[in-house]
């Protein structure tokens, strides 16, 4: 599609820095130049002209790790009081996974996804279970991701938890996936895994051997709690990272999701090894994790990017509580901007890209055309150099009324363009109760 986003003040995270009065053209889903309207015009004079009425244009936001089935979770009663990570796994999210059907699956990837829209996230990298029902369930959330126009990347949780066959099922769930979605624009495949703790060296070596033709890498959990690494020193005799590194999980493309219980010697092997890991400080507080060694692991040079665990999809919220949880875990109030700006405008993009190759995360020329408008009006000056103090203190609670992906209208004028939004929240919420009442 070819158009022309007129009159809005470009947020270009570039040198170019912000471009007030400015237009976007897009051409082919890449954009083809930013700066005036009559010259982009004259470039490309069939192109639709859309009208920005002065809002603010931003890169869409990009979600790093989520779990779109835990979406119909939201006021869920929880039977027993978790004391531990453990017992969460156990009282919720392991109880919750197994009574989803697939109309559950569906709707909660509906569900997610109208919440990413109305959070700006044009992409999201998403890490499923269901082990009732594990064969075509990546595909159901294809259907949700294609329906709303979102890009993503899937996959499918592989553990020992559910028994040999679960594992196997899984193991197969992700190959049949990647092989249909192959060089696909819109959707791309990872390899799923759940933790260190639920996998047994048997199991990843099946994996390993699964994902060794398809190079797409492991999307997996890495010491989000003590016990991760505690397992893999009595079992194995060796860190969490470590041990995986040994197994082959380190590898072009692969996430190491939360590493909050990381030494040294780990950092160094996730340096050696160049893979890429996700900070998720919402969900971390939310469950009494811990910290991660995050201002070593940037101050390395480490991809670090940032995601929401399901926790929410408010990307740019989970910008705040990155700074907010650094400085307070650190005692040090001057650090937090650079770190974050850096996890969700750097790195998000440089991982989505590895995925769908090209760039993003610009608006400038040669990037993809995923982009948001934001109705914000500055009562201060708007620059480049101030900008996390106004997206941290001005932009929330985000007001966004437009997303495009690829040069494609998902929501215009705060009505999502392709799907009867109050249809599928009624159905979600019937369904919802039937969830419930089973587990």
């Amino acid at each position: 599609m070819n158009l022309i986003l007129k009159d809005i003040t470009a947020v270009t995270l570039s040198e170019r820095g912000i471009l007030e009065r400015s237009s976007i053209l897009v051409k082919d889903g890449i954009i083809s130049e930013v700066g005036d309207f009559e010259k982009l015009k004259a470039l490309l004079p069939g192109a639709e002209v859309i009208d920005g009425g002065g809002k603010i244009a931003l890169p869409g936001f990009i979600n790093a790790h989520t779990h779109l089935y835990s979406s119909l979770a939201r006021g869920m009663p929880i039977k027993g009081a978790p004391s531990s990570f453990r017992e969460i796994l156990e009282f919720i999210w392991w109880k919750l996974d197994r009574v989803l059907e697939p109309e559950d699956i569906y709707l909660s990837a509906l569900v997610g996804l109208i919440g990413a829209v109305r959070c700006g996230v044009t992409s999201l990298i998403d890490h499923h279970a269901s082990p009732n029902y594990i064969k075509g369930s990546l595909d159901l959330i294809e259907k949700a991701v294609r329906e709303i126009g979102l890009r993503a990347v899937l996959s499918y949780e592989v553990t020992d938890r559910n028994g040999k066959k679960g594992a196997l099922e899984g193991i197969e769930e992700n190959v049949r996936f990647a092989r249909k979605i192959k060089d696909d624009d819109k959707i791309r495949a990872s390899f799923g895994l759940h933790a260190s703790f639920t996998l047994s060296t048997e199991t990843l070596k099946l994996c390993r051997e699964a994902e060794s033709d398809l190079n797409i890498g492991f999307h997996i959990h890495v010491a989000e709690e003590i016990e991760d690494l505690e397992d893999s020193l009595k079992k194995y005799g060796m860190r969490t990272v470590e041990r995986l590194d040994r197994e082959g999980v380190l590898k072009d493309r692969s996430l190491l999701i939360h590493t909050v219980h990381i030494d040294e010697s780990e950092i160094d092997i996730i340096e050696k090894r160049g893979v890429s890991t996700v900070h998720n400080p919402s969900s971390n507080m939310n469950n009494a994790v811990g910290y991660p060694p995050l201002p070593a692991m940037l101050k390395r040079g480490l991809k670090v990017g940032l995601g929401t665990d399901g926790y929410t999809q408010h990307v740019l919220g989970e910008l705040r509580a990155a700074i907010v949880l650094m400085r307070h875990a650190t005692g040090n109030p001057s650090i937090g901007y650079p770190q974050a700006y850096s996890m969700v405008f750097e790195n998000n993009p440089a991982i989505l890209g590895q995925f769908f190759g090209g760039k993003f995360g610009k608006l400038e020329k040669g990037y993809r055309a995923d982009f948001i408008l934001v109705d914000y009006t500055p009562p201060t000056p708007f620059t480049g150099d101030n900008l996390l103090g106004h997206l941290v203190f001005g932009f929330l609670p985000l007001k966004v009324t437009d997303v495009f992906v690829g040069g494609e209208a998902v929501m215009r004028n705060g009505k999502l363009a392709n799907i009867d939004e109050a249809s599928v929240l009624e159905k979600a919420r019937i369904r919802a109760r039937e969830i419930w009442r089973k587990l």
